[in-house]
């Protein structure tokens, strides 16, 4: 009795380290820019097998890949240009193991070229016009808005010298009240 149970365990032990080595390790996900697009290279232990589709509401691209599952890769890697960041999540154990790669984007891009180079898989994503570069200055802060210039002399809102009375005097279509900002004719 005993020697069938340690053999059924060394039996289920054995299988599952099996369905461990069958699965596509992915070691490493790169993000990168060349010539113009964001390149996201996946680099596994065999060729993948995969899915991709879409996302909106932030624009995202994923990509499953079946029978694979993530060794020493971080859940979130920088992104490039477009591409904000890079999702690194797996789920699923033996034959249904998934390992599930989501670019997330900075706005609404074409959809990616995808392909498999060997043990890697590249998602080659192009980069629309006006996107941000992958590496550069910052772009600096707007100036301040101007403080509000004074009102010239006499054309204040109150009752003195030019002042007019209530609504102030008329200045090409607008009147002015008490303060700097002008109001249309319909506002009085």
């Amino acid at each position: 009795m005993r020697l069938a149970r340690l053999l059924t365990v060394v039996l289920v032990a054995g299988s599952a380290a099996a369905q461990t080595a069958d699965l596509n390790v992915i070691s490493q996900v790169e993000v990168r820019e060349v010539s113009g697009s964001v390149v996201v290279t996946v680099s596994g232990s065999r060729p993948p097998s995969f899915t991709t589709f879409s996302m909106m509401d932030p624009p995202r691209f994923v990509v499953d890949l079946s029978e694979s599952t993530f060794r020493g890769v971080p859940e979130e890697t920088g992104g490039a240009g477009n591409v904000r960041l890079v999702r690194s999540l797996s789920f699923g154990a033996g034959p249904s193991a998934v390992a599930r790669v989501t670019l997330v984007f900075a706005s609404e891009v074409e959809p990616p070229d995808v392909q498999a180079q060997g043990a890697s898989l590249v998602v080659r994503v192009s980069q629309p016009p006006g996107a941000p570069p992958a590496v550069g200055p910052a772009a600096p802060p707007p100036a301040p808005p101007a403080p509000p210039r004074p009102p010239p002399a006499g054309a204040g809102g109150g009752r003195g010298p030019g002042g007019g009375g209530r609504g102030g005097p008329r200045r090409g279509g607008f009147v002015t009240s008490g303060g700097n900002a002008p109001r249309p004719n319909h506002w009085r």
